[in-house]
């Protein structure tokens, strides 16, 4: 019996040991932009700041990816587009237009945009090529143009670049996880090791942040 309850024991703190190990480090892993409680409801949400003309974007939307597969109806996923250079805003129009269009084409739409412009160099970054390579791709060009040109996509990429100041975005990709109780955190972004990490780390955080919004709505 003192040998089971030894084994119990050190199994427990086992356990523990590696689930601490697993928690991501702050100033490492990620930071706290703002500690204060967010005004928001229950959710949990996770804002990605990128553009498709970004190498890196293209790089860490496999651990995105990874991490959608499992994320849970208490979180909320957003993609915010923006333009960080001028040639950049027909990828801005691009996603928004597609946003409006349709979401589910618009998930299609995304790796196979990355695909054309990073490994198969194509030049997709004025209007014209753009909405012919849509079009290619099965997309009704007629309705696609009107909302291409629409004021709606226009004050979309507006309202984006609002955010990215009230951010403070420096660089993209940019992750962030707004948790009611525990503010907003920025995931560390390192494309040295691939970004191997990321799936992890937003797991880890925004579970941690639904477990202080489920505490918070319960008292």
């Amino acid at each position: 019996m003192k040998k089971i309850v030894i084994l119990i024991v050190s199994l427990f703190l086992f356990t523990g040991t590696v689930m601490a190990q697993n928690q991501p480090v702050e100033g490492e892993d990620y930071v706290t932009r703002i500690s204060a409680p967010l005004e928001m409801g229950q959710k949990v949400e996770v804002v990605e700041f990128f553009s498709y003309g970004c190498p890196y974007c293209a790089m860490v939307e496999p651990q995105l990816e990874k991490w959608l597969e499992q994320k849970s109806d208490d979180v909320i996923f957003t993609r915010i587009a923006i333009p960080r250079r001028d040639r950049w805003i027909e990828y801005a129009r691009t996603f928004y237009t597609l946003s409006f269009y349709d979401q589910q084409t618009e998930q299609y739409i995304l790796p196979l945009l990355y695909k054309a412009i990073h490994e198969e160099k194509q030049k997709l970054d004025d209007a014209t090529a753009m909405l012919n390579w849509l079009e290619g791709q099965g997309i009704d060009r007629a309705e696609i143009e009107k909302i291409y040109f629409s004021d709606r996509v226009t004050q979309a990429i507006e309202q984006g670049l609002k955010t990215t100041s009230e951010y403070q975005v420096q660089t993209i990709p940019a992750i962030y996880i707004n948790g009611q109780m525990s503010g907003r955190q920025q995931i560390l972004l390192n494309s040295q090791d691939g970004y191997n990490k990321v799936a992890d780390t937003l797991k880890a955080l925004v579970d941690n942040a639904v477990i202080l919004n489920q505490s918070a709505g319960s008292k």
